[in-house]
């Protein structure tokens, strides 16, 4: 039998190379046309060169041994009969809406490409419950890293299988919403705090579901909530009275970590027993008294006059070196937290010299600190922590009059953490540097302080933190508040440590004064709590030098070509007039767009003007032949520049602005307003999210008051794979937002979502709401703009615009001219809400503009929508009233039903003309009153 198999293989090996061979001697002599012999010139012999043979190098027996297809892992999810789950290819997918495919089973894949893939592959699923039922457990069998829940999906219910390696099997269990848990299941945590001190806990690490106040916790899941004793966590957040802070948090039992999260929020990990929290604090600003302190004094002067500066020391041992105005205090290696109290005046460097580990408190106690020298005041290029203490009842004051530097540009100059806190006072001045900066990471707490400087007043490369204090930001030429560097840290374990460029802002008043932005955060902006934020940039801060004053003889006509001239006709009356002609212009780089800035004598006298362009072939100086005039206008003292825009064929006030500035472009790329600087001025700018939940805010930016983008790569610019780019969201959920601005109130070049109690008064803008996708889901919208109120555009992002309205209430205005109140280049839906719009057009409808302007469609399926003035034709919807021919004059309105219930309300500050009405579920009449008077009934 054996000797019958070997004569079959022989025989079927000699038939194998026969026909290979006689495949090769019939070959077409067409051959390949760049082979004058018929052959690949690849090869001479007409063969493929990765084989000197002519044949296929992935096998040596001339067959293509193609890799294996990656049939990933399998997870199959068991579910009871009141969940279902839907399953996303990649995490941004989930994020984004995409639809998900309902099933029970799905295969490990790509977080980014969605392609199948057995190498730490990840799963991303909703899941959704019957009415009445919630999740009670998620119980996983088979090996990945990680189950992640809302605080990573973003999504209700969301959630993602981390690093997956064998095949799972999940199991979701389902209970009666509501039912009361056995809480027997989880370990109990019990806290001692002093008087005056609450505990709120919460299910997930999330933070966001319901927490609940109490001295009683038990450890859940972090992604899920659910009580349980492998692994479980308890959060929570601490309240403390006014005036203190905490002092100790100590724990006894089993539990891995305590997790300081920022912000009076902590974590604790891995509870493996029972355990008793305790919790004491202390006042602010108090700490215990010093024993053996010495004290070393040095001289200096400052403008041929004496000061001394005395050093004290609390512990250990110190060594000091004086020479060439630099002061170096090297405190002993042996010592983990160094302690230097500074009084005096001083006039050089103040240099810390310390081990890479080691912590470092420099207590200010009426401090006088100056450099005229090379160095800055304060310098520390090592260590780990460095604090900086204004102690209780102290007047401190640093001052860098140095010329400007190209290393060590700031008065204090630190590379390592640094915090400013103290209950006295700090001012920081600057001739021609920064104010403060570290490399790493910056925080301010409970702190008087004042930072004026040309540059930036506060830089913190990898983030700054405020928590609380009392501080007033000068940036002379530069931004109140900047990070530059963004990029993701992980731990050993592969899991996410820390983003590094937020700026975060929870507590205390902040006002901020910028030549440039106000905030610029090279990853998120946070604001939160009980901050009070106000920002005021370019010509909008009384401290800006970059602003060219006004000309009183002087003005410019602008516009993006030089193939014109241009004239204006200065006038009061038919035969009081004058013309002047334009002559030499001045060229600005704006961003990505060139300006011409034609000057033209502006004479006295006069308090009315035409602009007239004309082509090459036409005079200048008349009225008769021309390219294009602009309306009559009046002469505006507080602008000298009358921009040209060609795109939109209209004219504007704004002002001529120094070519350059720090800070690079951020002026009129993509379009938009032109009323605006020639460099980034905007109140709070992130390259990756804005994220509000809470604080006061007022803003008046000479360009976007608030704007995200999505088109700067992050990541380590030393990794060529490291090189996402930001997602360009603004999530608004809490806060008191006021806003005024030359260009966007609010401007994602992504998503814009508004939600929760958010309350935000656009007092002026020139869009106020733009991104790619608007979601109004809660909250208080009042926005007046000159162009668009709301604008859904492609703006960088990535989907169809859409303006997607659910919930709140929103009231938006714009005036005459071609103006849309809400403009969406895709679709509009609204199916919850209260709507107004208000569109000073005085022609009923319009095919260049209205309250609702769209490219796709309007749908209404839910909500109160009420259009008041000019409505695009485009917008095909059927409302329950509709006049477009009758007026509204000014006054207080209401929208009441036959019971007398007020539906709506709102105010006309002029009179429109048409309107038309929509109430979701309407029955009966309702009618409309103007100051209390019947208008009409529907």
């Amino acid at each position: 039998m054996k000797k019958i198999l070997f004569i079959l293989l022989l025989f079927f090996v000699g038939f194998v190379f026969i026909g290979c061979k006689k495949t090769s001697d019939n070959k077409p002599d067409e051959g390949n046309i760049e082979d004058p012999n018929g052959g690949n010139t690849e090869d001479p012999n007409g063969g493929n060169t990765d084989d000197p043979n002519g044949e296929n190098t992935e096998d040596p027996n001339g067959e293509n041994t193609e890799d294996p297809v990656d049939e990933g892992f399998t997870v199959t999810f068991v579910l009871d009969s009141n969940v279902t789950v839907i399953v996303y290819a990649t995490q941004s997918d989930m994020t984004e809406g995409v639809n998900g495919e309902v099933g029970t089973t799905a295969k490990s894949k790509d977080s980014d490409t969605g392609e199948v893939t057995s190498s730490d592959g990840q799963v991303n699923f909703v899941l959704s419950f019957n009415e009445g039922y919630e999740l009670d457990t998620i119980e996983i069998t088979g090996t990945y890293n990680k189950l992640k829940g809302s605080a990573d999906t973003l999504i209700e219910n969301g959630y993602r299988i981390t690093k997956i390696q064998s095949d799972l099997t999940v199991t979701v269990k389902s209970k009666v919403a509501g039912q009361e848990e056995n809480l027997d299941d989880g370990y109990l945590v019990s806290f001692t705090v002093p008087e005056g001190v609450t505990i709120t806990t919460y299910p997930t690490q999330d933070f966001e579901t319901e927490g609940t106040v109490d001295t009683k916790a038990y450890s859940r899941d972090s992604a899920t909530g659910a009580l349980t004793k492998t692994d479980g966590q308890v959060n929570f957040v601490l309240t403390l009275p006014l005036g203190y802070e905490v002092d100790e948090i100590t724990i006894e039992g089993e539990y891995k970590n305590l997790k300081d999260l920022g912000n009076l929020g902590y974590r604790i990990t891995k509870i493996a027993g029972e355990l008793t929290v305790t919790i004491t604090i202390k006042e602010k600003g108090e700490e215990a008294p010093s024993e053996g302190v010495s004290s070393e004094v040095f001289k200096s002067t400052y403008e041929e006059v004496g000061k001394e500066l005395t050093v004290a020391i609390s512990e250990g041992t110190f060594t000091y070196t004086y020479s060439d105005n630099v002061l170096v205090i090297t405190p002993s290696a042996d010592l983990a937290e160094a302690s230097v109290s500074l009084t005096g005046e001083f006039n050089g460097t103040i240099k810390f010299e310390l081990t890479d580990d080691q912590d470092l408190e420099i207590g200010l106690t009426n401090v006088t600190l100056y450099s005229t020298y090379t160095l800055p005041p304060i310098l520390i290029l090592t260590g780990n922590n460095i604090d900086i203490s204004a102690k209780k009842g102290s007047t401190n004051f640093i001052y860098d009059k140095r010329e400007a530097q190209e290393e060590y540009t700031a008065a204090v100059y630190v590379t390592s953490d640094l915090t400013l806190k103290g209950s006295g006072s700090l001012t920081v001045e600057s001739t021609n540097n920064n104010g403060i900066h570290t490399k790493d990471d910056l925080e301010v707490k409970n702190l008087t302080l004042t930072v004026n400087c040309v540059d930036n007043a506060l830089k913190g490369n990898d983030g700054v933190t405020i928590t609380s204090g009392n501080l007033t930001l000068i940036a002379r030429q530069g931004d109140g508040i900047k990070t530059s560097n963004s990029v993701k840290k992980y731990n050993d374990d592969g899991t996410l440590k820390k983003i590094q460029g937020t700026i975060n802002i929870s507590g205390g008043e902040v006002t901020i004064y910028a030549a440039c932005d106000g905030i610029d955060a090279s990853y998120d902006a946070v604001i939160s709590g009980e901050a009070v934020l106000n920002i005021y940039t370019d010509k909008y801060s009384s401290y800006s030098e970059e602003v060219t004053a006004v000309s009183d003889s002087t003005m410019y006509i602008r516009n993006t070509s030089t193939a014109y001239k241009y004239s204006v006709y200065f006038y009061n009356s038919d035969t009081d007039y004058v013309w002047k002609n334009s002559s030499s212009y001045k060229t600005v780089q704006g961003g990505r767009t060139t300006y011409y800035y034609y000057e033209i004598e502006k004479p006295a006298g006069y308090s009315n003007l035409i602009v007239y362009i004309y082509n090459s072939s036409q005079e200048q100086g008349q009225s008769t032949n021309y390219y294009v005039k602009s309306s009559n206008a009046t002469v505006n003292n507080n602008y000298d520049t009358f921009a040209y825009s060609s795109q939109r064929g209209t004219f504007s006030w704004t002002n001529y602005t120094t070519q350059t500035g720090p800070g690079g472009p951020g002026g009129f790329g993509g379009g938009g307003n032109n009323d605006k600087g020639d460099y980034s001025t905007k109140g709070i700018k992130a390259d990756n999210e804005i994220v509000i939940s809470g604080g006061t805010i007022y803003i008046k930016a000479y360009d976007d008051a608030i704007h995200a983008n999505n088109d700067n790569v992050l990541g380590d610019e030393d990794d060529p794979n490291d090189d996402y780019k930001g997602l360009g969201n603004i999530t608004i959920s809490g806060g008191t937002l006021t806003l005024y601005s030359n260009d966007d109130a609010v401007h994602a070049d992504q998503d814009l979502t508004v939600e929760g109690d958010a309350n935000i008064l656009v007092i002026s803008s020139y869009e106020g709401f733009e991104a790619n996708r608007i979601y109004v889901k809660g909250g208080v919208i009042s926005a007046y703009a000159t162009d668009d109120a709301f604008n859904a555009a492609k703006c960088n992002g990535s989907y169809t615009p859409l303006i997607n309205i659910t919930g709140g209430v929103i009231e938006l205005a714009t005036p005459s001219g071609d103006t849309d109140t809400m403009d969406s280049n895709g679709s509009v839906v609204i199916s919850g809400g209260v709507l107004i719009l208000k569109n000073g057009q005085n022609n009923g409808t319009s095919m260049t503009g209205g309250t609702i302007d769209l490219d796709g469609t309007l749908t209404i399926t839910g909500g109160a929508l009420i259009s008041i003035g000019c409505w695009c034709n485009e917008a095909k919807v059927t409302c329950q009233v509709t006049n477009t021919s009758s007026t509204l004059s000014a006054g207080s309105y209401e929208v009441k039903d036959a019971n007398g219930n007020v539906l709506a309300s709102f105010t006309l500050s002029q009179s429109y003309k048409g309107y038309r009405m929509y109430f979701s579920g309407k029955s009966g009449t309702y009618t409309v009153y103007c100051n209390g008077s019947q208008v009409f009934t529907f």
